[in-house]
């Protein structure tokens, strides 16, 4: 299983934007558009670019998340462009809700089918998953600024991939709430 990263995760990592490392290559407001990757967006659109290598079980950080945000599971979708001979994904994050209880790769959405051509027609709207019925804030401190809190990620699961595709892209539209 390997971890990888959309447009907006991957200059959201630990020291991304200070690879000098530091108090500041924590912090939220060290990267490169903090309203971008959600100083105070509500909706995150994230693209990823298949690079052919991906196999079942990767995760994909899409984005990372502070306290108190709620994503919205009904409002929040995948598009994808023939990406892989066969793909499904479930939707979670990395949220131990205070060390309480384990990340859900599924919170958000349970696997669904994501290989599709979805160029002319509507993207996939998540579908069930443990928050559609019971919503949870984000309950994790997203780094305390350096200080050694928890990295709050959504993500995205292969449940099942085949035949993956280079150059073909996900994107992902989560919709937030409750992060003000």
């Amino acid at each position: 299983m390997a971890i990888l990263y959309t447009d907006i995760s991957g200059v959201q990592r630990t020291g991304s934007n200070n690879p000098g490392g530091g108090l500041e290559a924590d912090s939220l407001g060290s990267y490169n558009d903090p309203v971008f990757e959600l100083g105070s967006c509500s909706e995150i659109t994230a693209v990823y670019t298949m690079t052919g290598n991906e196999v079942q079980s990767d995760i994909i950080y899409i984005a990372r998340v502070g306290m108190g945000v709620i994503v919205d599971p009904v409002r929040s979708s995948i598009t994808g462009n023939l990406i892989a001979g066969t793909a499904t994904m479930g939707v979670g994050d990395t949220d131990t809700v205070g060390g309480t209880q384990a990340a859900d790769t599924e919170r958000y959405s349970k696997p669904i089918n994501v290989a599709t051509n979805m160029v002319d027609s509507t993207a996939v709207s998540f579908a069930g998953g443990t928050a559609l019925i019971t919503p949870a804030e984000i309950t994790d401190d997203d780094n305390s600024g350096g200080q050694g809190g928890q990295q709050v990620w959504i993500t995205g699961k292969f449940a099942t991939l085949a035949l993956p595709q280079a150059g073909r892209k996900l994107v992902f539209r989560i919709k937030l709430a409750g992060n003000r």
